[in-house]
């Protein structure tokens, strides 16, 4: 297992960072994403992208991540995206979620 990752699942089970069970997402759950992401090197214009205020920004994220998403290490990288697209499904924007279910279809 990826030494990232290990360190990841053992602050979890030790309760060092924020469970990832809500009803509506606190800034402190996309603070935790956001560092986790940072720490693994995700692509700082990616995460620009996937966290901007304007939700056409998103769009474009979710773009790159539909070209890309079969060549990332699933042990890895995947689970930040799984909880980035939780995050999405609160979003309000109606064309947002449908690209969202579009890209995880």
């Amino acid at each position: 297992m990826n030494s990232l990752k290990s360190q990841r699942v053992n602050d979890e089970l030790k309760l060092k960072v924020l469970k990832w069970n809500f009803a509506i997402p606190r800034d402190e759950f996309v603070d935790q994403l956001k560092e986790q992401m940072n720490t693994a090197g995700v692509n700082k214009s990616l995460m620009t992208n996937m966290f901007h205020a304007d939700f056409k920004f998103h769009l474009k994220a979710i773009d790159a991540l539909a070209e890309v998403i079969n060549f990332l290490s699933s042990s890895i990288v995947q689970p930040f995206y799984f909880k980035y697209f939780s995050l999405l499904g609160f979003e309000r924007q109606c064309r947002l979620t449908k690209s969202q279910f579009g890209f995880s279809s």
